[in-house]
This record gives structure tokens, C-alpha cells and sequence, in this order.
């Protein structure tokens, strides 16, 4: 859909819980406020109080879900690259248990900037300053295989701002969101959310980076966080990362070069020596892909985050050119984009080291033809002058 913006109704008449949504690819706004409390198009915000189950990246023409088919939720409601008419909230949630589930989406463009009066919504009082994201008020979701980037606020929880709630988050990425307090996520008065396979990295704030309140339940595990201030207690189940070493291919650029998440060019995506890399929990795991249509799980476990990283099993020689392999698994082919033309070598091998194949390809597109091919893992060498890559393809 590329940046093509539809309006999708913040609520969706008739839903009750129990309910399934399918969202399918495309980056949508919302279209009012919630209980239309206000005339302010600021207002405007995608809006829970039922535990649906709301599922994005689907494919209408098979209905089923496909993350290669990303489902933005996107508070930018006006000109591009200028925030300050940028929604206040994008989605806001009362009262849900764990039987909601936001499964397979992108958050972003929400600025938790307001003051004056509040938002109400099923009884509940929403600050204009808090939570640009998601802001959860008695309410404990299950979100899965999402990112949260580029949300803020002027006081506390860019990415997610928590009151009462306790969410359980699994196979997420929160980043490049900002605030005064916790720029990933704030907690108050909440007991506990539940991390699962999540990363919070190069979120800023005036005082605590990613997370503002205590973050260690007793099922959190296999997370990863740059942050520890503000009284955050990562000794449960946290891989430290640092500020320094960016642990994605480009965190500054999170949809990557084509503006489009849920892609193959995505920033988010683990770089090849990433610690984010195999340092997961298989176990909170029900996916066959990420949410860009690639193998959940690559190598000897999942990679923490939404992503994973699909770079090679290994390199020899100098590492002189950033590689995209890319879709994986596949039921036809798979493409490897490079980032300035390259003339490669490729040899296919099946799974016992037969070799199948050899190619040589020129250009920044190579595409490699596995239709003819059983169901099964194959491995890719890849030569490009000096540097050597193996990759793993999965047919399907």
C-alpha cells in the first residue's frame, strides 16, 4: 500500500468481546474521539473498552494473517514531517483483560502534547499529556508481534503510558519514542506488565530513557533495554543493551528506506552480531514468522523484538556490504537486496551439503528461484569479492 493512509473507524459498530477484527495492510487514522466527547480532531483516537480480538496484516484475498502486509495505526493526521497537529493519543484502552489481543501492528505519529481539559471515555479521565501511543487505564491487553516508534509525550510514556493496568507485551519493539518520563513506557499505580521477547532501545526522556516504573513480574523474560534509571529493576529476565552499539541495523531510521513498517528494510531488524540475536524464549512463541514475513525463529532460538534477523548463519572475510534477504520462509523465491550494485556467486545446497545450484548475479536486486524445490531448509553461500555470507532459506 506504500504510504497510502486510509481512515478506518476508531470503533467498529457492532463489536462486543469475543469479537475478531481483521485489519488488513495499509496505514489507517483515526476518524473521532472517543464517545465523541470533543470537536478537536486531536481528539481523535482509535479506542477499546471490549476484549476484541484485533488482529493487522491481513490478507483479504486469502484472509489470513500476513505480517509481509503491514497494519499501521498512525496518529499523523496531518502535514507530514509536523507533529503538532499529530493526534494526541492513537489508541486508548478501558478495562480489558488479557482475552484482548492487539496482534500484529505498528503504532506510531501519537503526541501526548495537550493541557486544559481531559479526555472521558467509558467513565475514565484520559490526560492530554500522557501516553502518545497507548494509553491503558484499567486495562491489561495482550499485544503481540507490534512496534511502537515515533510516539510522544510532554510529560510521561510516549510509546505506552500504563494506569492501573498490567498488559501482557510478547514479541515487541518499542523505540524511538519520547517523553519527559519513561520515552518507552511509564507505569503508574500498575502492577507488573508482563514482558515477553521485547526490546526497548534509544527511547529518550529528560530523566528515564525506556522504562519509568518496576519492570520485573515474575513470567517476564528474554528482554532487552538500554535503559536502567528511574527505579527499574532489570535483574528479571533483561539483556543489558548499551546506547552506544545500536543492536538493530538502523535504529534512527525504523521503517526503513522505503517508509513502510513491517518490511525487510525495516531499522528494526537485529543486525548480524546483534546480542538481541538467539536470545529469546521460544516458549512465548506461537508465530512461524515476524513481522516481516520472515522465520520466526532462525537459528538456535528467537531473536528478541518483532524482528528477526535474517542475516547470514555466518561470514568469512571483511564485512563490506550490508545484505536484506528477503521473503523467508518462501514458497517461490527469495531476493537479496544489497546497497550498491554487487556481483555475487551464489551456490544452493540442500540440508546434508548436496549442492543444487549455482548462480551469478549483478546488480542491487538478486533474486534466487527455489519454486522447483521440495518443502525444506536449504543453505545459500553467497561470494561477493572478499566477503563470504551463508544464509539459511526456508521453503514452505
Amino acid at each position: 500500500m506504500g504510504n497510502c493512509q486510509k481512515r478506518l473507524a476508531s470503533r467498529i459498530r457492532p463489536r462486543k468481546a469475543g469479537d475478531e477484527i481483521h485489519v488488513a495492510s495499509g496505514t489507517y487514522l483515526p476518524t473521532d474521539a472517543p464517545d465523541d466527547s470533543t470537536a478537536d480532531d486531536r481528539d481523535k483516537a482509535f479506542h477499546l473498552n471490549a476484549d476484541v480480538v484485533l488482529k493487522g496484516g491481513y490478507n483479504p484475498d486469502t484472509d489470513t494473517q500476513d505480517y509481509t502486509n503491514p497494519s499501521i495505526l498512525s496518529g499523523d493526521l496531518g502535514m507530514p514531517d509536523d507533529d503538532t497537529d499529530n493526534a494526541f493519543h492513537v489508541l486508548i484502552t478501558v478495562s480489558l483483560t488479557a482475552a484482548a489481543t492487539i496482534d500484529g501492528f505498528s503504532i506510531s505519529g501519537g503526541n501526548a502534547n495537550g493541557g486544559g481539559s481531559n479526555l472521558i471515555y467509558s467513565s475514565q479521565t484520559f490526560f492530554r499529556l500522557f501516553g502518545g501511543g497507548l494509553y491503558n487505564i484499567s486495562s491489561s491487553p495482550t499485544i503481540t508481534n507490534s512496534t511502537f516508534s515515533g510516539n510522544r509525550s510532554s510529560a510521561d510514556g510516549g510509546g505506552m503510558f500504563n494506569s492501573s493496568s498490567s498488559p501482557t507485551i510478547t514479541n515487541s519493539t518499542f523505540s524511538g519514542n519520547s517523553a519527559k518520563n519513561g520515552g518507552g513506557m511509564y507505569n503508574d499505580d500498575s502492577s507488573f506488565p508482563t514482558l515477553n521477547n521485547t526490546v526497548l532501545y534509544a527511547n529518550t526522556a529528560d530523566a528515564d530513557d525506556n522504562l519509568y516504573g518496576t519492570i520485573n513480574g515474575g513470567s517476564s523474560s528474554h528482554n532487552a533495554s538500554d535503559g536502567t534509571d528511574g527505579g527499574i529493576n532489570l535483574l528479571s529476565g533483561f539483556v543489558a543493551l548499551t546506547s552506544e552499539e545500536d543492536p538493530f541495523t538502523d535504529s534512527t531510521n525504523p521503517a526503513g528506506a522505503d517508509g513502510i513498517f513491517g518490511t525487510a528494510d525495516d531499522g528494526l531488524i537485529p543486525h548480524g552480531t546483534s546480542p538481541l540475536i538467539d536470545a529469546g524464549d521460544d516458549t512465548k512463541n506461537d508465530e512461524e514468522t515476524d513481522i516481516t514475513g520472515g522465520a520466526r525463529v532462525m537459528d538456535s532460538a528467537i531473536d528478541i523484538g518483532a524482528y528477526e534477523g535474517q542475516s547470514s548463519l555466518h561470514s568469512d572475510g571483511p564485512v563490506v556490504e550490508t545484505i536484506t534477504l528477503y521473503p523467508n520462509p518462501t514458497s517461490s523465491a527469495v531476493n537479496l537486496s544489497y546497497a550498491t550494485a554487487t556481483n555475487t556467486n551464489y551456490s544452493l545446497y540442500d540440508i546434508s551439503g548436496k549442492r543444487l545450484a549455482t548462480y551469478e548475479q549483478s546488480g542491487t536486486t538478486h533474486q534466487i528461484d527455489v519454486s522447483g524445490y521440495e518443502k525444506s531448509t536449504y543453505i545459500l553461500k553467497a561470494i561477493s569479492g572478499l566477503q563470504v555470507n551463508y544464509y539459511r532459506i526456508v521453503k514452505k
